[in-house]
């Protein structure tokens, strides 16, 4: 396999393609009041994460997100401040807060999968079906490959430590 350095390998390939999407995302949502996307997907969470008319707790939110805590709470003030989540302290225990989308929230919400869906064409702009299917298993992959090695990585550093 080519190194990471070599401009034809797969993996310069998909620096370029990280960089291209990032930028193409901050011209798209430059008129967005959000501080980054994960506060836009966030959003999604918040509204389809209820169950049973009960808003999911910032807790439940870090895990869906596979996030600490303390970034959630950082990541939901600014949705507070700007009208598009409420925090209220849980009923059955007040050291929980549940966070509810408000309309504002959910025309946010709206507003920014039609921006990723438009990106998510134009980025995939050309591609026939079978290549979309291709290109999911090589990124399923890929993710799989990924998850094995920090596992692997993880238990080499606990072996190391004894």
């Amino acid at each position: 396999m080519k190194g990471s350095h070599d401009e034809n390998s797969p993996v310069w390939t998909q620096r370029a393609v990280e960089r291209a999407k990032r930028m193409a995302t901050d011209r798209l949502f430059a008129d967005i009041p959000l501080q980054n996307p994960a506060q836009h997907f966030m959003l999604f969470v918040i509204e389809r994460g209820s169950h049973d008319d009960v808003p999911l707790s910032q807790g439940e939110i870090a895990k869906r997100l596979q996030l600490s805590p303390a970034t959630v709470t950082a990541s939901l003030r600014p949705l507070e401040k700007l009208g598009l989540i409420e925090r209220k302290p849980d009923d059955r225990d007040l050291r929980k807060n549940r966070v509810n989308i408000t309309p504002d929230g959910i025309a946010m919400m709206k507003r920014c999968q039609e921006l990723m869906d438009a990106l998510e064409e134009a980025t995939f702009k050309g591609f026939s079906e079978e290549e979309l299917t291709q290109l999911t298993g090589y990124f399923r992959r890929m993710c799989s490959n990924l998850e094995e090695f920090s596992q692997e990585t993880e238990e080499k550093k606990e072996v190391k430590e004894f």
